[in-house]
This record gives C-alpha cells, sequence and structure tokens, in this order.
C-alpha cells in the first residue's frame, strides 16, 4: 500500500477480466478475498452459496433485439449485473457484511461513494463497482477499485473492458497497468464494500442454504420476455426456431446470433461453475447421491453447449462465416433439439436437489425410529 493524507492505492491487487468466470461480481470478490488472505473463497464457492450460479434467465428481448431494441445487445449476464441481493449474500456467505451504494436517477451521492472508497481503500479492501469506464460507449460492468487520489475524485482500479475496442481509448492507465478514472460517481451504478471482520461460517448451514437458493432459482417461471430456470430453455429454442429467422436481414440476424452465442457459453459456465461447487459440498449422508446426481447433470449440459456451438455459431469461429448455418432452418431444430436435452437434464437436476433438500436434516435415528 503506498498512501499520504489524499492518496491510497492498494499494490499487487491481480487483474480482473473477462474469462470463463462469467459473473464478473463474483470474480472480482474472489480477488478481493484473496488479496484480503483468504485463498479458501473460490469462485465456485461463491457462486454456489449466493445462488448466482443457480440463475439463469434467457430473454427474448435481447434475442429478438430488433424489435424491443435500438440495436443489438448480447449480453446474457444482464440480469446478475443488478442483482444486489445475491452479490450481498456472497460477501455474506464469505464471511463478511456488504454495504452497498445504489445510484438512483437523481444526482449520485459523490460524498457517501467518495467516503466508502477511502475508509475501504484506507482499510487494505478494495472496492467492487458497477461502472462504466465510459460515457459514450455506456456498459457498466462489475469492477474493482484498488486506489483513489485526491480525497477520492479520482480512483485507480480494474476493468474487464480497459483493455478492449472502443473504451480502451477513453481510459488512462497507471504504471502498473491500472485505470485512472476521475467522474467515476456519475458513471458507478452500485458500490460494495465489504465491512466488518472476518466471521467463520458455519459448513452446513451455507450448504443448505445453497441448495435452498439453488431450488428456489433453478424453478421456472415466466416474467414478461424473460424465462428463469427449467422454463428458460423451451423459450429458447422457440426463439432459435423462430420462422423469420430464415429471411432476416444479415445484419439483423447476426445481432440475433450473437446473443444466442454468448448466451450458450453463459450458461455454459454457470453450470459447470455450480457442478464443481456441488461435487465438493459438504452434504449429509443422506443427501449426497442426489447432490452428485445434480452436479452430473449439470456437467453434462456444459458438454451440450459445446455441442451446440459446434453445430453453428461456434465461439471464436468467424460469426459472418457462421451466420449461412445459423439461418438455415435444419441446422436450427439440430440446435433446439440439443437446448430441449438440456432442459430435460436441468430438470432432473432440479429433481436431485429438491430430494437433497428434504433429506437434510435425516440422520440415523430416522432409520432407528421407523
Amino acid at each position: 500500500m503506498t498512501t499520504n493524507a489524499h492518496h491510497c492505492v492498494l499494490t499487487n491487487v491481480p487483474k480482473l477480466s473477462f474469462g470463463p468466470q462469467s459473473d464478473t461480481f463474483c470474480a472480482a470478490l474472489q480477488i478481493t478475498l484473496q488479496y484480503m488472505g483468504e485463498p479458501e473463497s473460490t469462485y465456485d464457492r461463491l457462486i454456489g452459496w449466493s445462488g448466482r450460479g443457480f440463475r439463469i434467465c434467457w430473454s427474448d428481448r435481447l434475442f429478438f433485439w430488433d424489435q424491443h431494441l435500438g440495436k443489438a445487445d448480447a449480453d446474457p449476464e444482464h440480469y446478475l449485473r443488478t442483482d444486489c441481493d445475491t452479490a450481498a449474500a456472497a460477501v455474506g456467505a464469505a464471511g463478511y457484511e456488504a454495504r452497498l451504494l445504489t445510484a438512483t436517477d437523481e444526482q449520485p451521492d459523490v460524498a457517501a461513494l467518495r467516503a466508502l472508497v477511502r475508509d475501504s481503500i484506507y482499510a487494505g479492501r478494495p472496492v467492487l463497482a458497477a461502472l462504466s469506464l465510459s460515457r459514450q460507449h455506456w456498459a457498466p460492468e462489475w469492477s474493482l477499485i484498488t486506489g483513489y487520489d485526491a480525497d477520492g475524485a479520482t480512483v485507480t482500479g480494474w476493468s474487464c473492458f480497459q483493455d478492449e475496442e472502443p473504451w480502451k481509448e477513453e481510459v488512462d492507465l497507471e504504471p502498473d497497468g491500472t485505470f485512472r478514472l476521475s467522474d467515476w460517481e456519475t458513471r458507478t451504478v452500485t458500490a460494495v464494500r465489504l465491512c466488518g471482520v472476518h466471521r467463520a461460517q458455519d459448513e452446513d448451514a451455507l450448504g443448505k442454504q445453497a441448495l435452498e437458493l439453488g431450488v428456489s432459482y433453478a424453478r421456472g417461471r415466466q416474467d414478461g420476455l424473460d424465462a428463469w430456470g427449467v422454463t428458460s430453455y423451451a423459450a429458447w429454442a422457440q426463439a432459435v426456431e423462430a420462422a423469420d429467422l430464415t429471411d432476416l436481414d444479415a445484419h439483423l440476424l447476426k445481432g440475433r446470433m450473437q446473443y444466442h452465442i454468448r448466451y450458450i457459453g453463459h450458461l455454459a459456465a454457470q453450470r459447470w461453475f455450480t457442478s464443481a461447487f456441488l461435487k465438493q459440498l459438504h452434504a449429509p449422508v443422506f443427501c449426497v447421491s442426489d447432490v452428485l446426481h445434480a452436479a452430473g447433470w449439470y456437467a453434462r449440459i456444459h458438454e451440450l453447449m459445446w455441442d451446440c456451438w459446434q453445430v453453428a455459431g461456434g465461439y471464436w469461429r468467424d460469426e459472418d462465416g457462421e451466420l449461412p448455418k445459423f439461418r438455415d432452418p435444419a441446422t436450427r431444430s439440430q440446435i433446439a433439439a440439443i437446448i430441449r436435452e438440456a432442459g430435460e437434464l436441468d430438470a432432473r437436476a432440479l429433481q436431485h436437489l429438491e430430494a437433497a433438500l428434504s433429506a437434510w436434516d435425516k440422520n440415523h435415528g430416522d432409520y432407528m425410529a421407523s
């Protein structure tokens, strides 16, 4: 740490970047906790404890963007980025209190934001902030604030966008590679500070809470143009098989395909890391089989998502070259069949989670009393 009366910077905070860990809040929280000397709070445990890994949401508004939005918005993590309840739950499961400041339609509380950052950084704890590096290219994403200057009027830190076009053109960098941003308060949607001393957590209670959240989030529901949990697969498959895709203008079709491609990647990551969480869960003896079955089905869904990419629209492939494949109705029917298969497996996983929960408090005494 380097500090003086108006300036404080935490040194050697690991860089935050996009990757397989698609929930940037939990990725940033993991970095923060590891920097604080707590490596046991891994990414998969954070998304499991908080329930964030169980949450999936398909949005027809984002897929049929040309009918609802001014421009394409291939952002499958949009619903997680604004979910403050599970963000606070992740911090709480890691043993801390979360202090959240969320922007309103009015002017931001500049003094409160600066005070939150100053207090946290001076205490040796990075701040998690959903902020946009740019005004022109508005894209709030969870970032890490690792320092401040001029009493908090300027902040430094890591953003997943700082090395990407078009955002990097507007970013000033510090010698260590962190961004430097003034007027940051008006670009901040939410700021989260970890408060208090670490509290040891009850692994059994955390595990049961995780399954309760998982069951709650995995059960399907339709909310306008958004389909959640097990319901999302049918909505997704139906969207992919929409008849208008065959003759749609290439620009419009590409925007739809991009959301579909990125949603595959997001779902694959959600299911993979949730599977990893369940495999290491300290489940009571009569729950282990069901927990591992759910983990296995989630791992299989991860594999099926790679099969979806392989049929058409594969990640890391030339999107213009993949577009004719995605336009073909027979190809999209093949993709939809894989999506529906994944949905059936997700429903089976939910059944196992429900069974595990019902047996969580069962013990050998139940057998003896029967």
